[in-house]
């Protein structure tokens, strides 16, 4: 797991980096790791610090799950009225409406962020990574219904229509428009994950009356967001059948930002803000199966007569504005001269982003991939805290 790789990582940083900056320190005071922190009071503060920095965060943060929406064609069954059969007379006759929703939020997980640059006087670079593992939500039902959009037609007829006894004395089959789907049961499963990088120049100006320091930064950043919806449903006239969506927001583009730390004896504190102009390569595939136990001309009621075992494969892309700003507020502990630890908290938002679950078509007899710009475009927000250990930041 993640978590566990984090210790295991910072640990090797810190012996690799402690052999570094000791032998440094023969030469050069102040350089040794172990070194007392310089704790001087308000009038004689501290020059800030030069040379190579690097900052380890371990996160446990949450991502915002997608906007909730049905499990079927939303705003259809019940809300319209539309009729499906149950039998087993021809009378028999009920609104189809959804059952199942996404409104099962996500849990909170671990990631990770690094950050590795150096500063001399007034100028400096930074890298900056970040990554998060898989965030998922899950829900499950029995005798779940899904309504599909059944308004492509065949001689007259949708795909699910079936044959019914006709209410004549006769018994003579007849044909009825719709039958309803109602599946024994379905799994449904939505993942999320971040992951990004940040190249950035320092732009560090005298300090600060009170002893705090201002850094000024420009640069880029490459910045993803990933999602998985995937539906397994068994049993009834459509079974078995999957239907599995994965959305991938790809944003890139310029970055500014601002980072103030005020030093307050052996404690600090600081707060940073960056803005991203994102311009936001968007694509959704979708892969699936319907009806695998279907027979093509079976007139068995309630099978589907027009319906056979159909198989998704589906993708779309799109170039869209994201604009993304992230604010960091966090404390400071400096250990030593060079060590400090911190806790703090990040929140990223991103805008006009796509999310898996809000872009499937459950129109027949393929589905497929709706985009609505009104209604698919979602913001999605990024929050959690962070505890960390830097040297010579």
């Amino acid at each position: 797991m993640m978590f566990n790789r984090i210790p295991l990582g910072l640990a090797s940083f810190l012996v690799v980096v402690s052999v570094g900056i000791t032998a440094c320190g023969q030469d050069l005071a102040g350089m040794a790791l172990f070194e007392p922190a310089d704790v001087r009071p308000y009038g004689n503060w501290a020059k800030p610090k030069d040379g190579l920095f690097f900052t380890f965060d371990g996160l446990y943060w949450h991502i915002s799950p997608p906007a909730k929406t049905s499990v079927g064609e939303p705003g259809q069954g019940g809300a319209k009225g539309t009729l499906a059969w149950v039998g087993p007379t021809y009378e028999d006759q009920i609104p189809q409406i959804n059952t199942i929703d996404t409104g099962t939020g996500s849990v909170w997980k671990w990631g990770d962020r690094m950050e590795i640059g150096y500063i001399e006087g007034h100028q400096g670079i930074m890298f900056t990574t970040l990554s998060t593992q898989s965030q998922t939500s899950e829900t499950s039902a029995a005798s779940a219904c899904v309504f599909f959009n059944d308004s492509g037609l065949t001689s007259g007829y949708p795909y699910l229509r079936t044959v019914v006894p006709s209410p004549s004395a006769d018994g003579t089959l007849v044909n009825f428009d719709r039958t309803l789907v109602k599946f024994d049961s379905i799994y449904v499963q939505n993942k999320s994950r971040l992951f990004g990088v940040e190249a950035l120049y320092i732009y560090r100006p005298a300090q600060l009356h009170a002893g705090g320091t201002l850094e000024f930064t420009a640069g880029g950043r490459y910045f993803e967001l990933k999602d998985q919806f995937w539906v397994d449903a068994r049993g009834s006239n459509l079974t078995d059948s999957y239907w599995n969506t994965h959305s991938h927001n790809q944003i890139v583009g310029p970055e500014i930002g601002m980072r103030w730390f005020q030093p307050m004896g052996r404690f600090g504190i600081s707060a940073e803000g960056r803005f991203t102009a994102g311009i936001n390569s968007q694509s959704v595939n979708q892969d699936g199966l319907l009806g695998r136990e279907l027979i093509a001309g079976n007139t068995t009621p309630p099978q589907p007569t027009l319906m056979v075992p159909t198989g998704l494969n589906h993708s779309d892309h799109w170039i869209e504005f994201s604009p993304i700003i992230e604010l960091r507020v966090e404390a400071h502990m400096q250990l030593t001269n060079l060590i400090a630890v911190k806790v703090g908290y990040t929140g990223i938002f991103v805008n006009n982003v796509v999310r898996a679950a809000d872009m499937v078509d459950y129109t027949l007899p393929t589905m497929g991939i709706t985009r609505n710009l009104n209604g698919n475009l979602q913001d999605m927000y990024a929050q959690g805290l962070n505890i960390s250990i830097e040297v010579n930041r």
